[in-house]
């Protein structure tokens, strides 16, 4: 028998489930990326949200999934260069990161029905 249940119940039930932890060498290493980010773009990255598996199980051997969020559009030439300087620093980090580029209008309303940022805003954890 399947019983429905608000969505406001889902929601604690789901929320309780996660740990949403960061942990402080993850932390670190987040934060450094930002600065590196900041000083080679010009700090057209204004925020960083990691979520995933690494943060909602601790899963250490996962790979590490971040939104990096823009104050503005940015092409798709600069999106390119922005991920492939996150590759080369989780190189030299022995870290695999996966990054999602959104504007902060894209995050916050554009996109904002989209089941991947209601996963983000529910379980990521910003730095």
């Amino acid at each position: 028998m399947f019983v429905f249940a608000p969505a406001s119940i889902k929601l604690s039930i789901k929320k309780t489930t996660f740990l949403m932890i960061l942990n402080k060498d993850d932390k670190q290493l987040i934060q450094r990326l930002k600065k590196l980010l900041h000083e080679e773009f010009a700090g057209l990255v204004v925020d960083i949200i990691c979520f995933g598996s690494r943060i909602t199980k601790q899963n250490y051997e996962s790979d590490f999934d971040i939104l990096l969020l823009t104050n503005k559009p940015i092409s798709w030439q600069k999106k390119r260069a922005i991920k492939n300087f996150v590759y080369d620093f989780g190189i030299t980090a022995d870290v695999v990161f996966d990054p999602k580029i959104f504007t902060k209008n894209e995050y916050e309303v554009k996109y904002s029905f989209l089941p991947f940022i209601h996963e983000v805003r529910e379980t990521g954890v910003s730095v």
